[in-house]
């Protein structure tokens, strides 16, 4: 038997809201026949917290697989002692890794146990390798999916390389500061909650949206992704997590059929570059004569190449394919 684990709020008694790439994979590995396993979700490190998550697992038997996403709300403490009981019966684990830096801090150690990690793309691959991981055990998604159930053949959203840049996600200075310095050279627009700002000439308010809606409602040339306080550069830690991670936007953009702009800098650079579904920038003053000295038929083969590689994340075929390679479906 084939399972995939959810938490559950204690408070609440239902599933933990969760992020749409997880959401995604939980939907995912259901089309492909995986039941829930559902588990009580609590950092505590007692003995009772340990036998109460180890009963959701009594039925296991040698050969079943079990899947986990990380991070999680069960402590990592519990979660070893339970992936040893589990390999001790012969249960076949896999886990799904959304956040390096956690998973170095709090999942490494236990991911060990695992008979397969499925990280983000090739540079968190190297990344476990070098942590002296399995190097067969280690597998890149390569693209997180971005499952648009209701989505058409084509782009999602309105696409023309004269309209504004675009950025969604949370909006708030606080998250992502740069947006309250954006160069005045070009225009832009965000989708998102806690936009502190006003619209002005060079930056509108598209609206906040749920992610499956979203893709549907995207207007403008290019999909930037961006992160931390500078304009100029993606500083600090935000910096170091894009040099590894590709972020949720990646997804969302290339999903709807929107060609990116991305850090030239950043873990992403390489995969626009090669596959030409956009272009990087080290700053976002580039932006504006990039675009402005771009010809149509340039944005054009951008534009049909983001939706090349969108249609297959529509129906979560990047997951598949790796599950397929690594768990030998």
């Amino acid at each position: 038997m084939k399972y995939i684990v959810q938490e559950i709020n204690p408070e609440t008694e239902q599933v933990y809201i969760s992020s749409k790439p997880r959401r995604d994979i939980d939907d995912i590995f259901r089309s492909m026949g995986y039941g829930f396993i559902h588990v009580f979700g609590s950092p505590s490190v007692n003995l009772g917290a340990y036998r109460k998550i180890r009963t959701s697992f009594e039925a296991l038997q040698q050969d079943d697989v079990i899947i986990f996403q990380l991070p999680m709300m069960t402590s990592p403490i519990i979660l070893r002692r339970l992936f040893k009981s589990l390999a001790k019966r012969g249960v076949k684990i896999y886990v799904v890794v959304h956040d390096l830096d956690d998973f170095e801090k709090n999942g490494a150690a236990i991911s060990r146990i695992c008979d397969g990690v499925f990280v983000n793309n090739e540079k968190c691959a190297l990344e476990l390798i070098r942590m002296k991981f399995d190097m067969n055990k280690v597998i890149p998604l390569e693209l997180f999916d971005y499952l648009i159930p209701d989505s058409i053949s084509g782009a999602c959203g309105e696409y023309d390389r004269k309209g504004p840049v675009i950025f969604a996600g949370t909006l708030s200075r606080e998250e992502s500061a740069f947006l309250y310095h954006l160069p005045d050279n070009y225009k832009f627009i965000v989708y998102g909650s806690g936009f502190e700002g006003k619209a002005g000439d060079h930056v509108e308010f598209g609206g906040d949206y749920k992610p499956e809606d979203l893709p549907f409602m995207l207007k403008g040339s290019f999909g930037l992704i961006w992160d931390g306080t500078s304009p100029m550069t993606c500083l600090g830690i935000a910096g170091e997590r894009l040099k590894r991670d590709n972020p949720e936007q990646l997804s969302l953009f290339l999903a709807s059929g929107l060609p990116v702009i991305v850090w030239s800098e950043s873990a992403a650079a390489d995969f626009v570059i090669q596959n030409e579904c956009g272009f990087t920038v080290s700053s976002l003053a580039e932006i504006g004569y990039r675009i402005k000295g771009m010809s149509e038929k340039t944005y054009t083969k951008m534009r049909q190449n983001a939706e090349n590689l969108g249609i297959p994340m529509r129906d979560g075929v990047y997951t598949r394919r790796a599950v397929i390679k690594m768990c030998d479906e």
